[in-house]
């Protein structure tokens, strides 16, 4: 995951923090400096205002609310494709689970609100076993469960000082989960 941003954060003596990232990640992301986003010409980074004739504004307003529609549709398209996974459509589980696939949706774990955070790790294997090693279809069945019980939010864990007995000392501290459920879905439990 070379596009993710790691970041450590480190409490000096003063009590501040410094932090350690490879933030160039973001910076790349923001001019558009990203080797796959190269051929993609939709965000762009231009200083200054330019003057665009309202005719092309209009144009754009339109293609934005077709996209909007396509977006609405497929929004749909993908529920229906959620409702109709079953065990006639997967097809036999894997017997074992392929060791590079399952340290890269492990990984993902510990992104913030990635959709891997709403399983534990055995569920993940296991959904892993599930979609036969197949990792899009892995993404849909995890989908499908973030729908049904909600989404979770891990935030990173830290190392938090702490005082006992007169000794300082370093703790590594897991915040609390956020879990967020879909409206709708609350309405009717």
């Amino acid at each position: 995951m070379n596009n993710t941003v790691v970041q450590y954060f480190i409490r000096d003596p003063d009590g501040y923090y410094l932090e350690l990232c490879n933030c160039d990640v973001l910076t790349k992301f923001c001019f558009n400096q990203l080797e796959e986003d190269r051929h993609h010409h939709m965000m762009q980074y231009e200083e200054g205002v330019r003057h665009v004739p309202v005719a092309n504004i209009l144009v754009a307003a339109a293609k934005l609310v077709q996209k909007a529609f396509r977006a609405k549709r497929h929004v749909a398209h993908f529920d229906e494709l959620l409702h109709s996974l079953d065990e006639e459509l997967l097809g036999p589980p894997a017997t074992e689970v392929d060791t590079d696939k399952w340290d890269k949706l492990s990984h993902r774990r510990l992104v913030y609100g990635d959709i891997t955070q709403c399983v534990s790790e055995d569920e993940l294997r296991q959904t892993l076993l599930r979609a036969n090693n197949c990792v899009p279809t892995c993404m849909l069945l995890l989908a499908k469960i973030a729908k049904e019980r909600g989404h979770h939010y891990q935030p990173p864990a830290y190392f938090r000082s702490q005082d006992v007995g007169g000794l300082t000392g370093d703790k590594m501290y897991k915040p609390p989960v956020l879990d967020m459920h879909d409206n709708a879905q609350e309405a009717t439990a």
